[in-house]
């Protein structure tokens, strides 16, 4: 059975009155934009990591994941020259320090403008990312950790890996423990996918999964697609992490309290 974190994109500041709500809630981890943790990529360090990790386990939360590690970054490309992406290995290095620090796993990695195409063709872009991506995996996997490549649709200004077709490919063809496959349910929708299709296809694959509205909005008007994806995970036994990923509202707590209960009684959650 998964079990249900959140992403601190929802809220700002005021962590430990969040991370009560959270604990009485039942949520059972945070997933960490490190820039909500310190003030910028230069004020980052393992001790500040730790110490948030710290503050989430007083409350009984873990960080299983971490997201929007490139934030900040635009001049990081993957298909940029060699410089460019020598730069971005290094940074993400040092990112798979901090997650692994924190105890988390998987680093999703979405970032559509670090994905820009930059005049390559399609098959083209393709093998030059994986050759680029095993070296990243490679990286991440020397600390214990994975990234979780997310497709990310037109809608959110993806120009390469846009479908889940692509992401599960391209993971297969690097075949390492240090790239796996990260499901969005409103980047598949958005992508024009059916989503409950998209867990079948790929749910042997499958290691973190955000649950999304469309535009990272809130669930005051939850999507239909959720019940259907709640349906296909729970047939297909999925037991990773659930993260609910959502942009922080005029009111965040009662916006936190509104998604979580609505998730825990659409999806098979783990209250441990």
């Amino acid at each position: 059975m998964a079990k249900l974190a959140i992403s601190n994109i929802a809220w700002t500041g005021h962590n430990e009155q969040v991370f009560d709500l959270l604990a009485k809630l039942g949520v059972s981890g945070v997933e960490v934009a490190p820039g909500k943790v310190a003030n910028g990529w230069d004020d980052l360090s393992v001790l500040k990591i730790r110490a948030y990790r710290e503050q989430c386990a007083n409350f009984g939360l873990s960080i299983p994941s971490f997201q929007a590690f490139l934030f900040g970054k635009p001049h990081f490309q993957l298909l940029g020259g060699e410089d460019v992406f020598e730069a971005m290995l290094e940074h993400v290095s040092f990112v798979a320090e901090l997650a692994a620090e924190a105890g988390a796993g998987v680093l999703v990695y979405g970032a559509p403008k670090s994905r820009l195409l930059l005049g390559y063709g399609l098959a083209e872009a393709e093998a030059l990312a994986i050759e680029r991506l095993k070296k990243l995996a490679a990286v991440c996997a020397s600390h214990g950790v994975s990234i979780g490549l997310e497709a990310v649709p037109s809608a959110y200004a993806g120009e390469f890996i846009t479908s889940f077709t692509d992401s599960l490919r391209i993971v297969k063809a690097v075949n390492s423990p240090g790239l796996v496959l990260h499901l969005d349910t409103g980047c598949t929708w958005l992508n024009g996918d059916n989503v409950s299709l998209a867990i079948e296809q790929t749910s042997d694959l499958i290691r973190h999964f955000h649950i999304s509205q469309p535009q990272l909005l809130d669930f005051s008007e939850p999507a239909p697609y959720h019940i259907e994806a709640a349906k296909a995970l729970r047939e297909r036994g999925y037991s990773h992490w659930c993260c609910i990923e959502m942009l922080e509202s005029k009111s965040p707590l009662a916006a936190i309290e509104q998604a979580v209960n609505y998730v825990k009684s659409v999806y098979a959650i783990s209250p441990d």
